[in-house]
C-alpha cells in the first residue's frame, strides 16, 4: 500500500510526541530503568508493526480466529519455559482483574485483526494512539497518578499525529479476494 506524504508527516509528529514524553536529555533519561523501558517500548512498537504487516499479507489465507490462536500459542510457548522460575501464586482477589485483562486483550486483538483485513494499515494504526488517553485515564482512576505537563504535551502531539494521518482525500481500498479456480 502506498502511504501518502501527509501520513508520513503525521508519523513524524507522533514520533516527536513520543520523544517529548520520554524527554531524553533530562536527568531521568540516564537511569538504567528508564532506558530499558524506552527500549522495550520501541522494540514492542517495531515488532507490533511487523506483525500488522504480516497479518495484512496473510489476510487471504487466514481467519481472525487463526490470528488469535497463533498469538495464544506463541505466547504460551515463549513464556511457558520461564514459568517454573518466576511463578508466584495469584491471590484469588486478583483473578477477576486477570480475567478482565485477558478478555480486554483478546477483544482488542479480534478488533485489530478484523480491521487489518479490511482497511489500509496506515489509516488504521493511528487510531491506536487513542490508547494513550485510556492509559492516562486508567492510571488516574486506578492508581491516582496525574500525568505531568511534559507527558500531556507529548500525548497531545501523538494524538495530533493520529488525527493528521486521517486528513486528506480518502483512498479507495478494495481487499483482495481469494480466487477459487476449478
Amino acid at each position: 500500500e502506498r502511504v501518502p506524504p501527509i501520513r508520513w508527516c503525521a508519523v513524524a509528529l507522533g514520533f516527536t510526541g513520543v520523544l517529548v514524553t520520554l524527554h531524553p536529555g533530562s536527568g531521568r533519561a540516564h537511569e538504567a530503568g528508564h532506558l530499558i523501558g524506552a527500549a522495550a517500548a520501541f522494540a514492542s512498537a517495531v515488532l507490533y508493526a511487523i506483525q500488522q504487516m504480516m497479518l495484512r499479507q496473510l489476510r487471504e489465507s487466514t481467519m481472525t480466529s487463526d490470528v488469535i490462536g497463533q498469538a495464544a500459542f506463541v505466547g504460551l510457548i515463549l513464556l511457558g519455559g520461564f514459568m517454573p522460575f518466576v511463578w508466584r501464586a495469584v491471590p484469588l482477589s486478583a483473578c477477576t482483574l486477570i480475567l478482565l485483562a485477558t478478555l480486554a486483550q483478546t477483544g482488542g486483538l479480534i478488533a485489530i485483526a478484523t480491521a487489518i483485513r479490511m482497511r489500509p494499515i496506515s489509516q488504521l494504526a493511528p487510531w491506536q494512539y487513542g490508547g494513550i488517553i485510556w492509559a492516562m485515564l486508567l492510571d488516574l482512576f486506578m492508581f491516582g497518578h496525574t500525568p505531568g505537563r511534559v507527558a500531556l504535551s507529548g500525548a497531545v502531539l501523538i494524538m495530533a499525529g493520529g488525527l493528521l494521518s486521517q486528513m486528506g482525500p480518502p483512498r479507495p481500498f478494495a481487499p483482495k479476494r481469494l480466487e477459487i479456480r476449478r
